[in-house]
């Protein structure tokens, strides 16, 4: 089943599973992948553009840190009774996976779902192992999926999102830059 489920296989009655959109972005550097030894210190290297902006989205709990993300999402007492009765325990969960700690979105795993989620699933830059270069990459490329629930839609996750990128020094672009352009702005 792709959604959530007993994690101790007893059975479970889903009453709906949150939606999904996605977001691809590119951070650039230099025109060109350029030598490191020759321009280190000197051009930036996106992929520390890229964790500046990866960790301003979630704190070391996993609660997501844009302004306003979760602030129509209500969950009563009752309806949190319910959600956490009988519950496998979070920690028992996490170890189920490996894990040694689980975010604090929620009380328990299976309030964690009442909320919006922000997921990095995916970076790609540079080179690395046996292809490893010494070289400052030209671009980063993220790609986030935001787990949706009936108070924030795609729509407005993506506008938040923006508008948290934007409060914090970025400038958006629907294409890649022109060589006047990337002058302008990089």
């Amino acid at each position: 089943m792709d959604g959530s489920r007993f994690v101790e296989n007893k059975p479970t009655l889903t009453f709906g599973a949150r939606g999904i959109a996605k977001v691809d972005m590119t951070l650039f550097g230099p025109n060109v992948p350029v030598h490191s030894g020759q321009y280190g210190n000197f051009i930036p290297n996106p992929i520390y553009e890229a964790s500046r902006l990866i960790s301003s989205l979630k704190d070391s709990d996993g609660k997501v840190l844009i302004p306003n993300w979760y602030k129509d999402v209500q969950i009563d007492e009752n309806e949190l009774a319910l959600i956490n009765k009988d519950m496998q325990p979070s920690l028992s969960i996490a170890h189920d996976f490996g894990v040694s700690s689980y975010e604090k979105v929620g009380q328990s795993y299976q309030e964690s779902l009442q909320y919006p989620s922000l997921n990095i699933r995916g970076i790609a830059s540079g080179f690395v192992g046996k292809k490893a270069r010494t070289i400052i990459p030209d671009k980063v490329e993220i790609s986030i999926d935001i787990r949706l629930v009936p108070e924030l839609g795609g729509e407005e996750a993506i506008r938040l999102l923006r508008q948290h990128l934007r409060a914090i020094g970025y400038r958006l672009l629907q294409n890649d830059p022109d060589a006047k352009t990337r002058k302008k702005i990089f």
